[in-house]
């Protein structure tokens, strides 16, 4: 890891060829599901735990993607493919949608970069 760069899990949840965005509190631009990784936490448990938190989702497919480093965090990035549960708002979300990438929809830089890498989604 870069020194000085903050470690996040980012989730990719995917389900029929849509990806969930969420958009936090305060914030014009959608995101991924996802936060910060706690010390000594894998980074696939912060992704699961975040994606909980934010969602309501529980993972039961993940798998890891790669590294995206931006100019001050290092996303460690996660593919969910399968999952159950009901998304529904959690405190610190004031919106989520399941994007199939052709709507315009305000991103985050970070979020396109990654999404271009990612194979089309499935679920």
């Amino acid at each position: 890891m870069a020194k000085g760069l903050k470690r996040r899990a980012t989730a990719v949840v995917a389900q029929k060829g849509r990806v969930l965005l969420v958009k936090d509190k305060g914030h014009y631009q959608y995101s991924l599901p996802g936060g910060g990784i706690h010390p000594n936490e894998p980074a696939i448990a912060a992704a699961a735990r975040e994606v909980f938190e934010e969602t309501g989702l529980s993972a039961d497919r993940i798998e890891r993607f790669g590294t995206h480093k931006g100019s001050t965090q290092e996303h460690h990035i996660f593919l969910i493919s399968k999952h159950h549960g009901r998304v529904r708002r959690k405190s610190e979300i004031a919106d989520y949608r399941w994007w199939d990438g052709t709507e315009d929809v305000p991103l985050f830089d970070h979020v396109k970069k990654v999404l271009a890498h990612i194979p089309p989604w499935s679920g």
